[in-house]
């Protein structure tokens, strides 16, 4: 058995490493403390894109998805257009633990958070109404492709040698249209885990990640025998090959997340900016990430110097 190793995403990424240290070293299990990583943030009024605070879709309505598997049963739940919970991967959660199903939606899903007692609770702050009424009152379009701001999912993955889990939790993309679903409930795009090998989650544009099913694709990798941080790399090399006439610029920003069952972590991110906090042994840390695939090359960036 080897020590615990958590991995998270973002710099508060660091508050998710802690929480869920804290709760390994206080005798709770994997998942537990994984849950406890990810609800700290969810919680966490600065935490823009996640939780209590994460900016409303266009609307002004607050809509998070949130998803939790195991990889030792491939067990996982998720909740999407989920409105009114604070903790969202809670009741993500409870769908896996609670129901046979995999994913409840919208109006479904709140209906289940309240039959599970969760209550229905003010998902503002006074930054996400500014920000809002900002939004609104530029005139910007919520039709306009690029017309988004901030789409920094927390990701919280782990591995003890013998169980993998993966929990991911995200706002969506700020001013979003109404319903519009990301990546991070849809099992191996936003997460995925499987004991036999680790465990992957994606963070930034939800689409992208969805049509290269990110996160499984990392996990079928580190499979074949691919070291972590080559996996991603791997699959953020082909999201360019197939993408790249759209991925111009920070805010089509795309990283990943990668444990392997034996501890080893992996990273990696198309733009700079991007932090993979590490809880390993009683200690934090960020993992060592391999230059940014498309700022590495300047060429790529300038498109008068495409192909």
């Amino acid at each position: 058995m080897i020590e615990p190793v958590i991995v998270s995403t973002w710099a508060w990424g660091h508050t998710a490493c802690r929480r869920a240290g804290e709760a390994l070293r206080g005798g709770r299990s994997l998942a537990d403390a994984i849950e406890a990583g990810t609800v700290a943030v969810e919680l966490d009024p600065t935490a823009t894109t996640v939780g209590y605070g994460g900016l409303p879709n266009a609307e002004g309505v607050v809509e998070t998805d949130a998803m939790f598997m195991w990889g030792s049963t491939l067990e996982v739940g998720a909740v999407a257009a989920l409105r009114g919970v604070r903790t969202p991967i809670r009741v993500a959660r409870r769908v896996a633990e609670r129901t046979h199903h995999v994913l409840l939606a919208g109006e479904g899903a709140r209906r289940f958070a309240d039959a599970e007692g969760f209550p229905d609770e003010g998902m503002h702050t006074a930054n996400s109404r500014a920000r809002h009424a900002r939004w609104v009152a530029e005139g910007r379009s919520r039709f306009v492709r690029r017309d988004h701001e901030d789409h920094d999912t927390v990701c919280v993955i782990g591995t003890d040698g013998a169980e993998c889990i993966a929990a991911v939790s995200t706002s969506g993309l700020g001013f979003k249209l109404p319903g519009r679903v990301g990546d991070s409930p849809l099992i191996g795009a936003g997460g995925y885990a499987d004991a036999e090998v680790g465990a992957a989650a994606a963070t930034g544009v939800g689409e992208e990640v969805i049509r290269a099913v990110a996160s499984f694709a990392v996990v079928e990798r580190m499979r074949a025998g691919m070291h972590p941080d080559a996996a991603i790399g791997s699959v953020l090399g082909e999201m360019v090959r197939r993408r790249g006439h759209v991925l111009r610029a920070r805010h089509d920003q795309v990283a990943l997340i990668a444990v392997r069952r034996d501890g080893v972590v992996g990273a990696g991110a198309l733009f700079e900016g991007f932090v993979a906090p590490v809880y390993r042994a009683g200690e934090q840390f960020e993992h060592a990430l391999p230059p940014p695939l498309l700022e590495s090359d300047r060429a790529w960036m300038d498109p008068a110097g495409r192909d």
